[in-house]
């Protein structure tokens, strides 16, 4: 529900530090799309720093030999935030309203696609599978 953009703050649909012109001297992001420069990274996962001040850049700076870094363009860094606030899902009062009468599982399971339940129930019977075989073994 999360990557859905259902359970994030009502803010967040009308942010208005959705720019590329940032307030703060450093903005820390999940790198989505980091595998798409560096393949290996897809497994790793890692974090995007983007250093909007002079400031910024000293604090960067400072940190530089402690962390391993790739320095990368803007448009390898998939942020789309930069650019606008975060779209509010169509069925998002629905999904609310669901939440606040019956909770989290069920708001989540009425708005789920199709695919989406069948790929929760086969994770959750991969799951049993191997929760059943820990405890047989």
């Amino acid at each position: 529900m999360f990557l859905k953009n259902y359970i994030l703050r009502p803010s967040c649909y009308s942010c208005r530090y959705s720019r590329k012109n940032r307030v703060g001297d450093i903005t820390i992001a999940d790198w989505w799309g980091g595998y798409k420069v560096k393949p290996e990274l897809m497994v790793l996962g890692c974090s995007e720093v983007i250093v909007n001040s002079d400031k910024g850049m000293h604090l960067f700076e400072t940190i530089n030999p402690e962390v391993k870094f790739l320095k990368i363009s803007m448009s390898d860094g998939v942020q789309p935030n930069l650019y606008h606030p975060t779209y509010r899902p169509a069925r998002w009062e629905e999904f609310q309203e669901l939440y606040k009468k019956y909770g989290f599982k069920v708001a989540a399971w009425k708005i789920s696609s199709k695919k989406e339940k069948v790929q929760t129930i086969l994770q959750r019977l991969q799951l049993n599978e191997i929760i059943y075989k820990s405890k047989h073994d």
